[in-house]
């Protein structure tokens, strides 16, 4: 992945109510498998939290984009043009290097 983050302010409409989504609760790291529809993390501390995630080999040389929500209490994280997960709790600039860590599979 190359080395270019750009963060930007955006308008998002979230295709599902927020209320229904949660978190997945766990002890430990945890790796998400971005699915068609893009998690959503409620409550994520960058500053205690970190997240991995899984995604196609096509996607190693993708740039990531750090979209702030216009309500500026989240973030989305996006790959290639797909957003991989929504973070709420947070903004971009609350993302240290290293937070977000990305595995390649064939």
């Amino acid at each position: 992945m190359r080395g270019v983050i750009r963060v930007e302010k955006v308008s998002f409409m979230l295709p599902f109510d927020l209320d229904v989504i949660t978190a997945p609760v766990s002890v430990g790291p945890v790796t998400l498998t971005a699915p068609v529809l893009a998690p959503v993390v409620k409550d994520f501390d960058p500053r205690v939290e970190k997240l991995s995630f899984k995604l196609p080999a096509k996607d190693a040389d993708a740039e990531m984009f750090l979209h702030d929500l216009l309500d500026g209490n989240g973030v989305q994280v996006e790959i290639d043009g797909r957003t991989v997960v929504t973070l709420l709790g947070c903004t971009a600039n609350d993302i240290p290097e290293g937070c977000l860590t990305f595995e390649f599979e064939d």
